[in-house]
């Protein structure tokens, strides 16, 4: 299944449940929207680049987004911007 939403260029938040994941929590991520682009967001079976300092209990995930291949539908490059704190 796919969800196509679009947006305004700028930075954009998303909160997003894992149906997967063993602990029902809500992530968010942040990524910058250009115009013309197409993104996906990806569930991460690992913390948010190890910026944590405590090890991932099992089953962790996280969100990132990827910028993609219009023609291929390739990931081309992670855009999610680091973890605010909050």
């Amino acid at each position: 299944m796919r969800l196509h939403i679009g947006m305004l260029p700028g930075k954009h938040q998303l909160e997003i449940e894992s149906s997967q994941a063993r602990a029902k929590t809500t992530q968010r991520v942040q990524f910058i929207a250009e115009p013309g682009r197409t993104y996906r967001v990806v569930l991460a079976d690992r913390v948010w680049h190890a910026q944590k300092a405590e090890p991932a209990p099992a089953g962790a995930w996280s969100l990132l987004v990827y910028e993609l291949d219009d023609s291929s539908d390739d990931l081309v490059r992670e855009v999610s911007l680091p973890p605010s704190g909050t």
